[in-house]
């Protein structure tokens, strides 16, 4: 009876072990699929699965290895990271083992990878270009902004020394004015009154008794005659 009992135990535990591999054999197909079908994320988790169960497991180890490298690299390119998916991709496929036709689409994925990085790069230079001239452009209109204030400002501060000299000569003109006017009044007379007297110092008064003169000729004459 024991020794039927120990043989049922042996036997129970081969059936188990059977079942196991047989489960785990599962989960890895079911991971190699995923991998292949660009699922790279389900197919890291069956293949982590299997090798929990048996990390000696090499073939679980390649492939995982590969879906990592393949999600990073799609990852990296979705960001635009197209040099850092490329480095991805190239430790892909230099490591040995795992699927084919991962190895395959891999080297399909790096040579468009590889063009991408390549007008990813062109349209940065482009960029830099175009801020460039932008820039220049900026400095060339704050420059010419900058002048036509300038020379507004001349403007306006000659116009105001014109006018400064303007009302300076105006009040110089009243002051001599003004003068000339306080001259005349110190004088006593007005220009009027002063022709008015030359005026009368022109005319000769006759003397006092030129008249009576003529007359007593005129009556000599007539005695004579």
């Amino acid at each position: 009876m024991r020794y039927k009992a120990v043989l049922l135990a042996i036997l129970s535990l081969f059936l188990l072990a059977g079942c196991a591999r047989k489960d785990n054999s599962n989960t890895m197909m079911d991971g190699r699929k995923a991998l292949e079908d660009g699922s790279y994320e389900v197919a890291m988790n069956k293949l982590s699965a299997v090798l929990e169960e048996n990390d000696e497991n090499t073939e679980a180890r390649q492939l995982y290895i590969q879906a990592f490298r393949m999600n990073s690299a799609q990852k990296y390119e979705e960001k635009g990271n197209y040099k850092q998916a490329i480095e991805e991709i190239q430790q892909l496929i230099k490591e040995k083992g795992g699927s084919s036709q991962v190895n395959d689409e891999a080297r399909k994925l790096l040579k468009r990878l590889e063009k991408d990085y390549e007008k990813s790069n062109k349209d940065q230079e482009i960029r830099k270009e175009n801020a460039k001239k932008s820039a220049e452009s900026y400095k060339k209109v704050v420059e010419d902004e900058a002048m036509q204030q300038h020379y507004a400002a001349v403007q306006r501060y000659q116009r105001e020394q014109q006018r400064q000299a303007a009302v300076r000569q105006q009040q110089a003109l009243k002051q001599k004015q003004l003068q000339l006017q306080q001259q005349q009044n110190q004088g006593g007379q007005t220009p009027q009154q002063g022709g008015q007297a030359n005026q009368g110092a022109g005319v000769q008064r006759p003397q006092q008794g030129q008249y009576n003169r003529v007359p007593q000729q005129n009556q000599g004459a007539r005695q004579g005659q």
